[in-house]
C-alpha cells in the first residue's frame, strides 16, 4: 500500500484502491444504481466527471443550482470552509469561491445532445 508514501510525498489526499471497493461493495448493498453511479463517476470513460473551479463573476450572487455550465453543483469552498449545496450559504455564491459539481464528460448523451439542439 502507497498510501503513506504518497502522503510522505506531499500529497494531502490518496484515494485507496481497496477503500474506494468498499465503498462501491456498500453502495452496492443500498442500491445497485449507487454503486453504478460511483463506478461511472471513478471511471476515465465515464459519462460524468467532478470538476473542481472558480466561479465565474457572472455567477457571483447566484445560487449553486443555477451554474453557467450546467453542472449540478455539489460544494461550494469559501474561505477555506466546504459548504453543501442544502445549506442557506450556497444560494449565494460570492467571489472567490469554489465550487465542486458533477458535469458530462465530452461524448456522453447528455453532450451529444446539447449538440443536436
Amino acid at each position: 500500500d502507497n498510501e503513506l508514501l504518497a502522503r510522505q510525498a506531499g500529497a494531502n489526499i490518496v484515494i485507496n484502491p481497496v477503500r474506494f471497493t468498499g465503498l462501491l461493495l456498500a453502495g452496492s448493498v443500498k442500491g445497485a444504481h449507487i454503486a453504478d453511479y460511483l463506478a461511472d463517476l471513478a471511471s476515465v470513460g465515464g459519462r460524468v466527471q467532478l470538476v473542481e473551479r472558480v466561479v465565474g463573476a457572472e455567477e457571483c450572487g447566484k445560487p449553486i443550482t443555477d451554474l453557467k455550465s450546467g453542472g449540478q453543483g455539489l460544494r461550494v469552498y469559501r474561505n477555506g470552509r466546504a459548504i453543501g449545496f442544502w445549506e442557506d450559504e450556497c444560494q449565494m455564491l460570492q467571489p472567490g469561491d469554489v465550487v465542486v459539481e458533477i458535469v458530462p464528460t465530452a461524448g456522453s448523451e447528455a453532450d451529444k445532445a446539447s449538440t443536436l439542439s
